[in-house]
């Protein structure tokens, strides 16, 4: 009969607090629950702005890139007022065996780049000044033909290659094997409405 009316030792941490201890054990556990419903609420909206920020910066980023482009694009001085003009500051630039001056002569962000890749090459290669003996020394000898993109002209010109070429256009690529003999090349002009200058296109 004693075992029966024995109390369970089992007894809730809360039933066994004094008056006080429960009133504080409540208020721990509201203050608790509000934070997490506040962690929940708050959460998405500090995600939302954070990612809002990161977008905001990247177009800042994006734009001051932009703006730079554009303003390096209007300070460009590497060009003439005609093509005629153009083509005779690269050519004493390819005469001086200057190939960074000669390839920013060339329109386009990837332009110079790439210009000063194959000048590179092809001074290494020690073709460099056999490519600047086939350029004409005399604008009359370069002739205007129709060419189809907007604010660009095509000059076309025969010269004499005085022996077989072998270069690699590609690095690791198939060689390229150009014929002496007469031959016919062309030269493109582009005009930069920014800096109001021409460039060579290729």
């Amino acid at each position: 009969m004693e075992l029966q009316n024995q109390q369970p030792e089992d007894i809730s941490k809360e039933s066994s607090l004094s008056p006080i201890q429960k009133r504080s054990y409540r208020k721990f556990v509201l203050w608790f629950l509000a934070i997490i419903l506040t962690l929940f609420i708050v959460y998405p909206i500090l995600r939302t702005l954070y990612n809002d920020y990161v977008a905001k910066r990247g177009f800042d980023a994006y734009f001051s890139a932009e703006q730079d482009y554009l303003n390096a694009l209007k300070n460009d001085k590497y060009g003439g007022k005609t093509p005629e003009e153009t083509y005779f500051m690269y050519l004493d630039a390819l005469k001086k065996s200057d190939i960074a001056l000669a390839s920013k002569y060339y329109i386009g962000a990837e332009g110079p780049g790439r210009a000063y890749k194959w000048l590179a090459r092809l001074q290494s290669e020690g073709w460099l000044e056999e490519y600047v003996s086939e350029l004409p020394t005399d604008w009359s000898r370069l002739r205007e033909q129709e060419y189809w993109m907007k604010d660009s002209k095509e000059f076309v010109f025969t010269y004499l290659r005085k022996r077989d070429i072998v270069t690699y256009p590609d690095p690791g690529g198939e060689p390229l094997k150009l014929l002496a003999g007469e031959r016919q090349s062309s030269i493109i002009f582009q005009f930069s409405k920014p800096a109001q200058i021409w460039k060579l296109y290729q």
